[in-house]
């Protein structure tokens, strides 16, 4: 039997009606008390009854997307892609941002849960999250289906959307390899991920395929953000023979690298060549005309939406999940350019 809440209001030591509060997303409960709950929430795996997530007066249905980093550029067209899809359907879509911390993403989604959400929309902080797995399970028990988006759990089975990283990847350095770089290096993303592997797969394949050798410190792992990026790009231009071209892993690793060049008083292509992958509008209104690998970010978020809601709408018509898979294409800029005078 699983827990309730006289259990988590004992070992939070306050009242249910508390516990309730907090579940309700009352604002007069204290930050403190608020985080303790749902700690306790956590540890007991308690999760609210949802049975009457669709309401009889045909109240609001929701859907909840858990992105691991709202800040990026990708996430934030993905989740506005998915509301407006979402709003045609007759849903309201509620965003949790887990912060890549497997402690939060747990927190959204036991607080979603509590939403009475009909339908879950992830992108995993990691797919080796054991952590997170029972939860999970145990939402799909409850009915609600689960897409993942753009990453996923190896032992969690669903629909998902996601794009093939390693051609994506793999063509971005060909294309630095067709300019005649040979010495290239990147700005990977974490192994956890299936992004930061895939990419990393693309890049190393790429190399091989060419013949060409990967000097020692020419891969350089990441986190995803910028300023890990930054760390990386300056780690790079400090080697005894630095590179003469960067791929890098996603978007945010793309302005760390930039930032870093900019601050060495290199320039893009004369002194070094940068290809990224995935767009970073900004960029392009700055004056900064990188050349990356492109997707359809908001079809990705269409497409999550309508498998979301076909499951919600026929729960029992196929136990065969769809796992689709959208193809990239190189946007060139010019950046890739190798000998530029």
């Amino acid at each position: 039997m699983g827990s309730t809440i006289r259990d988590v209001a004992l070992k939070a030591q306050v009242s249910p009606a508390t516990v309730s509060r907090v579940l309700n997303g009352n604002s007069y409960v204290k930050e403190e008390t608020r985080k303790k709950v749902q700690e306790v929430m956590q540890e007991l795996q308690y999760i609210p009854s949802i049975a009457g997530r669709k309401t009889a007066g045909g109240g609001s249905r929701k859907l909840g997307m858990i992105v691991p980093d709202i800040c990026n550029p990708f996430f934030s067209e993905v989740f506005y892609a998915s509301s407006l899809a979402a709003e045609e359907h007759g849903y309201q879509l509620l965003l949790y941002h887990s912060n890549e911390s497997i402690t939060s993403e747990s927190l959204a989604i036991q607080n979603l849960l509590s939403d009475q959400v009909e339908g879950l929309l992830i992108t995993p902080v990691a797919d080796d999250n054991e952590v997170n797995v029972p939860l999970l399970h145990l939402v799909q028990e409850k009915g609600i289906p689960i897409v993942f988006i753009d990453r996923e759990m190896k032992t969690i089975t669903c629909d998902g959307i996601f794009i093939d990283n390693v051609r994506g990847s793999y063509e971005a350095t060909a294309l630095l390899l067709n300019q005649g770089h040979r010495r290239i290096a990147t700005i990977a993303g974490p192994v956890n991920t299936i992004p930061g592997r895939e990419r990393l797969e693309g890049f190393t394949k790429a190399m091989t395929d060419y013949g060409c050798e990967i000097p020692e410190g020419y891969i350089q792992y990441g986190d995803f953000k910028s300023k890990s990026s930054y760390q990386s790009t300056n780690h790079l231009l400090d080697l005894p023979v630095p590179p003469t071209a960067i791929f890098t892993c996603n978007n945010l690793a793309t302005v760390g690298c930039l930032k870093a060049l900019l601050s060495r008083s290199k320039e893009i292509p004369k002194d070094i060549s940068v290809v990224g992958f995935d767009e970073v509008d900004l960029l392009d209104t700055l004056g900064f005309h990188i050349t990356v690998v492109a997707r359809a970010t908001s079809e990705m978020g269409r497409v999550a939406i309508q498998q979301v809601v076909s499951r919600i709408a026929n729960p029992a018509e196929s136990v065969i999940h769809q796992r689709i898979v959208l193809q990239p294409h190189l946007k060139c800029c010019g950046s890739e350019r190798f000998g530029v005078k």
